[in-house]
């Protein structure tokens, strides 16, 4: 099957699933998520307090954790033509969520005048996933992708985490050229 056919397949699959049981999930997650930071922080992994999350399409996506203590930073999607050196997307600090801007695909992103910041840890949408290759079918615009691919060539020290419900696991071989691979997965279930 083809990653296009495999996105159609598991987005009906979370359709059908996501709300069946988003307490235990969302409960799991968080629990998952705080123990994985615990053991970034052990190992010292964090460079900064800051975690780089994504904005949960309402109904359609699995909602991002959040611990306190730390400081949230949104993407901000450019249009631009990408180059190996320019990321599609940006990472801004956002003191209130209600400050986006309606702006990209119908989804809210942080206002260009922000500061743009490098977080320690990147939590990554994702469709479905791999648990053995920690590899990940997106959404299909490849955004992360390349942001994964400009922070690692560009040295920048960033723990990328994909967040997803155990349902999501597929064990197809799904790798392309572009695909980058995840540093762990957490679902309500486990850490990969």
């Amino acid at each position: 099957m083809e990653k296009p056919q495999i996105r159609k397949l598991f987005r009906k699959i979370t359709a059908r699933n996501v709300h069946k049981d988003s307490f235990n999930i969302t409960h799991g997650l968080y629990t998952q998520f705080a123990i994985l930071m615990k053991r970034l922080e052990r190992e010292k992994l964090l460079s900064n307090h800051m975690i780089a999350s994504y904005i949960c399409l309402p109904n359609k996506e699995i909602p991002p954790p959040h611990i306190q203590g730390y400081e949230y930073a949104y993407p901000r999607f450019d249009k631009k033509l990408i180059t190996d050196e320019v990321p599609l997307m940006e990472f801004k600090l956002l003191p209130d969520i209600n400050s986006c801007e309606e702006e990209v695909y119908g989804i809210k992103v942080p206002p260009k005048h922000l500061e743009t910041v490098f977080p320690s840890v990147t939590l990554v949408p994702l469709t479905c996933f791999n648990p053995v290759s920690k590899q990940r079918i997106g959404k299909g615009g490849g955004y992360y992708d390349c942001y994964i691919r400009f922070m690692r060539k560009s040295g920048i020290k960033s723990t990328f985490v994909g967040v997803a419900s155990s349902f999501l696991e597929c064990q197809q071989q799904f790798w392309a050229d572009h695909d980058q691979p995840l540093d762990f997965i957490i679902t309500e279930k486990n850490i990969y």
